[in-house]
């Protein structure tokens, strides 16, 4: 059964709902709610039952509102049922807080922005299924919250409630968090930890990493990494597009639906600067052109019709109509 939509009046496949927030600088999204920074204050819109719309509520919004008193905020991303900020080098969260995942050191739900304990100059942040990591300026990661995966990298399956630092990762400039893994570009090498059941780490195991692993095959020159929320990851390295892991509807673009325990290079692509993974499609921006491949039931590959495209030469995005703001 697909899930009820948020809007008060449905919106289809290709035709995008235009928000009452513009001049976005920052867009995060998840499952069922969205945030943006607009002139350093953050928006967020969709489900709230736990609090992660930041607006001191529970309700439904299906548009958007501010999340408490943030005012120069520089990063958000969105997990599961929460939301985390960057505000003047410190890190702000704020949702379902059951597995620590808000990282305040207790497991109490917020409504409203709260302070992540004792984490100073982070530049960047991201938020997963149940846990929670940041970019220090020194390159450093700190991740907190559920830890059964070992998805917060520190050595351990133990669930922390403050930040722990991610052991061995240095020179980190972004990240990428699934449901109960993580990965890092750090320098210009990919590395993943936590689960790996369906090889999404590409270090050519399904082994569980409970400390980051190099991304296997040789791949360098990484630029950017995007993990699906369960089973598959891909990465831009010097333009080419590489993706690994489960592959069931043709989500890895390699013309299979073989998973793949390391990295395989999608052909047609060259000039890839954006990537970003669904739960079974994938999607990039290669020379201009928004492309996506995998699980389209819903019609998420955006090419009109409901039909998978698991070939080399990915689907692609042509939008009817795209409602652009001001």
């Amino acid at each position: 059964m697909k899930p009820k939509r948020l809007e008060d009046t449905p919106r289809w496949r290709n035709q995008a709902a235009q928000t009452s927030v513009d001049n976005v600088q920052v867009l995060a999204s998840r499952k069922h709610h969205n945030c943006a920074i607009r002139g350093g204050a953050v928006y967020c819109w969709g489900a709230n039952v736990n609090g992660q719309l930041g607006n001191g509520l529970t309700a439904n919004s299906s548009v958007p509102v501010r999340a408490g008193s943030l005012s120069t905020a520089t990063a958000v991303a969105t997990g599961y049922d929460h939301s985390c900020a960057v505000q003047g080098g410190e890190a702000y969260c704020w949702g379902y807080n059951g597995l620590g995942q808000l990282g305040d050191g207790t497991t109490a739900q917020r409504v409203t922005p709260v302070k992540v304990s004792g984490l100073t100059n982070v530049t960047a942040i991201a938020a997963g299924y149940q846990h929670s990591c940041a970019i220090r300026n020194d390159g450093s990661v700190y991740c907190w919250g559920y830890n059964a995966g070992g998805q917060l990298g520190d050595g351990t399956t133990t669930m922390r409630l403050t930040p722990v630092a991610v052991s061995s990762l240095s020179n980190v400039s972004s990240l990428s968090l699934s449901e109960a893994a993580s990965c890092a570009v750090s320098g210009t090498s990919a590395y993943c930890w936590g689960d790996n059941t369906y090889a999404q780490l590409g270090d050519g195991t399904t082994t569980m990493r409970l400390t980051p692993v190099a991304v296997a095959g040789g791949l360098s020159g990484v630029t950017r990494i995007a993990m699906a929320s369960w089973s598959h990851t891909c990465a831009i390295a010097n333009s080419q597009v590489y993706c690994w892991g489960y592959n069931g509807s043709g989500q890895l673009g390699d013309g299979t639906t073989t998973q793949r325990l390391t990295p395989v290079p999608i052909t047609g692509l060259s000039h890839a600067t954006a990537v970003s993974v669904g739960a079974d499609h994938t999607c990039v921006i290669d020379s201009g052109a928004l492309k996506c491949w995998g699980f389209n039931g819903g019609g998420q590959l955006g090419n009109g019709n409901t039909s998978a495209s698991w070939f080399n030469t990915p689907a692609i995005v042509r939008p009817r109509a795209l409602l652009v703001a001001p």
